[in-house]
């Protein structure tokens, strides 16, 4: 069994980008989503190279179809396939391609909260960003913002965290468009550490938090380590969302 591309879209930098119908239905009705394609992936740097007006819409594609290709390769090794089917299994993903989806999936949501012009605006709004937050979550107020903003986040983090736990809008679309991700998964891989994290800081945030969350994470401690392999191929040393960016900001900056 493998999956359903039935859209594609050509993109300069990597061909062809392939979607099932799920996940296109999925990325046209969801604002968030869309709101990606008005936030710069560079910033300001369009200033000086004319070309570089890409977008995070753009790089979220992308990331989408780079750890796709990863996985297909790591899945041709028959022991890294028992690895990797294995822990799919230990989450409820019965299929490889159950697996693959939700790795698609948590790739396209990973730069979801960035604020304008990308991380220029990192550490700059610092606590004035609770509006955006609140935005996301009525339970958010400001003592736990002052308690949360102390530890080691990253603003765009935070605010993809809330919208996935907290934004029914958000849930509501995906869970219509495609009801077979799960996203406590899509959050293990994404904000794992967010999760425990928040969790030690803000145990009487449950609500919040995400108790689930925080006990589905916690289900998986046996599996970490390879759990951690797959979060890896998103956001690590080495990692898709590396891979696209050098590619894509390289190309439109005439490198």
């Amino acid at each position: 069994m493998t999956l359903n591309y039935t859209k594609v879209i050509a993109d300069p930098t990597l061909g062809w980008i392939r979607l099932t119908n799920e996940e296109a239905r999925f990325i046209d009705s969801c604002r968030y989503v869309q709101r990606l394609r008005y936030i710069h992936q560079l910033g300001l740097t369009f200033m000086v190279y004319p070309s570089a007006h890409h977008s995070r819409f753009e790089h979220s594609l992308g990331t989408l179809q780079i750890v796709t290709l990863m996985l297909e390769k790591m899945l041709r090794s028959s022991d890294v396939k028992e690895l990797l089917i294995s822990l799919g299994k230990s989450m409820g993903l019965d299929t490889e391609d159950d697996l693959i989806m939700h790795m698609r999936i948590a790739a396209l949501l990973h730069d979801l909260g960035h604020l304008p012009f990308s991380h220029v605006f990192e550490g700059v709004l610092g606590q004035g960003i609770d509006p955006l937050i609140r935005n996301c979550s009525s339970s958010i107020n400001e003592e736990m913002l002052g308690k949360v903003f102390k530890g080691p986040f990253k603003e765009h983090e935070l605010i993809t965290y809330f919208i996935l736990t907290n934004n029914d809008e958000f849930k509501h679309v995906l869970k219509e468009t495609m009801p077979n991700i799960d996203l406590r998964i899509i959050k293990a891989l994404l904000h794992g550490d967010i999760i425990g994290k928040i969790a030690d800081v803000l145990p009487q945030y449950v609500e919040v938090i995400g108790y689930e969350d925080d006990a589905f994470l916690r289900s998986l401690s046996d599996e970490s380590r390879p759990l951690n392999i797959l979060r890896g191929l998103i956001t690590g040393d080495l990692d898709a969302d590396r891979i696209e960016y050098v590619l894509r900001d390289s190309y439109l900056t005439g490198g």
